[in-house]
């Protein structure tokens, strides 16, 4: 929770006449190419051992949106994409999270070209 409260509050310097607001399911940016069910938790590279939900919370994403609603800047809390794309190759690091990390960056993208 220490760390979430320093992010906001450094965020809210940075935007302070915006409000973060979570993002859930039936957020579109979730349903603009691939059908997701809501943020993913995609683990970090670093525990081996500790792959899958056991001993971690849950994943959420956040946004600051712009006076139409569009996202303006989008939040991964709690979910490690950056070594989903990054270690797709690495026999030790399982495919799932991989392919979840993929889908979600694409889902990205599009929602960023297209809104």
């Amino acid at each position: 929770q220490r760390q979430w409260n320093a992010f906001y509050q450094d965020f809210a310097l940075l935007f302070p006449d915006r409000q973060m607001v979570e993002l859930h399911a039936d957020h579109e940016i979730f349903h603009t190419f691939y059908d997701i069910d809501g943020p993913q938790m995609i683990p970090g590279r670093g525990g081996r051992q500790g792959y899958g939900q056991a001993g971690m919370n849950a994943a959420s994403n956040h946004a600051i949106l712009d006076d139409t609603g569009r996202v303006m800047v989008l939040i991964n809390w709690n979910s490690d994409m950056g070594d989903g794309w990054e270690h797709t190759y690495d026999q030790w690091y399982p495919t799932q999270y991989a392919n979840s990390a993929y889908q979600l960056g694409i889902n990205y993208l599009i929602y960023s070209l297209t809104h």
